[in-house]
């Protein structure tokens, strides 16, 4: 299932169960998606959205969460991954500057990733009782802290039009990331 949480930097988050239906919309998904990496830097190939006729947005990177669960020999396991969607992403300004401005956008969104992932480590799944409703919960609220500090980021730098402010962002969201790179791993084993 995907759900559009708004329309302006993140915009998209996934919550795909492991089915066997959901097979095909994750194949057509990651055909259409960069995964964040940390030796991968976006470019202009990564935006492939219609530019839209108002020229008030420069550019906009679709970020999500995509959550799913998979099995291996026997065992569940979380597979979260930071996400863009091509086809929803767009910018004006091929800058460097401009770039970087949608990439710490998709850095925050591998933030947020990671803190899911340590959310969930936390949890004592055996002891759980609604596995589903409980998994909800933890992606909800993440969902909600993401869009919030997205919206701060670009209030902040006046999305990236303020470089003192941008410099700043860039140094936060580094450390940030080197913080949690203890959950940078996408996968989360449900029983430990």
């Amino acid at each position: 299932m995907i759900k559009e949480i708004r329309s302006f930097g993140l915009a998209f988050l996934c919550f795909i169960t492991w089915q066997s239906s959901s097979a095909q919309s994750l194949k057509k998904l990651n055909n259409d998606t960069v995964i964040w990496q940390s030796n991968y830097t976006l470019t202009m190939a990564d935006f492939k959205g219609k530019v839209p006729a108002n020229k008030a947005l420069g550019g906009q990177v679709m970020s999500g969460i995509v959550f799913f669960v998979r099995e291996r020999e026997g065992t569940p396991y979380f597979v979260i991954e930071a996400i863009i969607v091509k086809s929803k992403s767009f910018i004006r300004d091929s800058s460097l500057y401009a770039l970087n401005h949608e990439q710490i956008h998709f850095n925050i969104t591998e933030i947020f990733a990671r803190k899911l992932r340590m959310r969930l480590t936390k949890l004592n799944f055996a002891k759980v009782s609604n596995i589903q409703r409980k998994l909800q919960e933890q992606y909800d609220k993440i969902g909600a802290e993401l869009s919030a500090y997205q919206d701060r980021y670009d209030r902040e730098t006046e999305h990236g039009q303020n470089p003192a402010k941008q410099k700043i962002w860039n140094e936060k969201i580094m450390q940030e990331l080197t913080e949690l790179n203890e959950f940078e791993s996408t996968e989360v084993n449900l029983y430990k």
